[in-house]
């Protein structure tokens, strides 16, 4: 008697079965990955954010009569800085395309005089940036220097 060609109803079962365990491994895998893609995101905004008030900071105009509220100087441990108009202590990390805030974070800004042999007004400056996702906290700090520009 002839064989059918064909697979039998285990070949089958174990098939799909390896089938199932593939696309499940696959499906998991996709997952980790767009977590750590989201949370690396949020990390490019948050050195977005500090990297900006930075810049302000080297680039506003400071002269004996003229110094810029971003350059005054506060307590060592740093003060709450207001980046945005919300006036909550609080910075956007993430916002979705409809406006809604989806991660937040507080702003510090430390600015100290920076003791020199030559008594020039100069001034270190940090800002550091704490936010939390998925239940984990996330810190991100710059500091600079700078001179007043007389």
């Amino acid at each position: 008697m002839r064989e059918l060609g064909g697979s039998s109803l285990v070949e089958i079962l174990v098939a799909v079965t390896l089938i199932g365990i593939a696309a499940a491994g696959t499906l998991q895998t996709m997952s980790i990955l767009n977590r750590n893609a989201a949370s690396i995101r949020l990390l490019t905004n948050a050195r977005e954010i500090v990297a900006r008030n930075i810049d302000t900071t080297l680039s506003e105009s400071w002269s004996a009569s003229n110094q810029p509220a971003i350059l005054a100087l506060t307590p060592a441990s740093g003060s709450v800085y207001e980046d945005d108009v919300t006036l909550d202590n609080e910075v956007a990390v993430a916002t979705q395309s409809d406006g809604v805030d989806l991660v937040r974070g507080v702003l510090t800004r430390t600015v100290v005089a920076v003791p020199n042999a030559v008594n020039a007004d100069v001034r270190r400056i940090k800002f550091q940036i704490n936010y939390s996702y998925r239940g984990r906290d996330f810190t991100y700090a710059l500091t600079t220097m700078r001179a007043i520009d007389d």
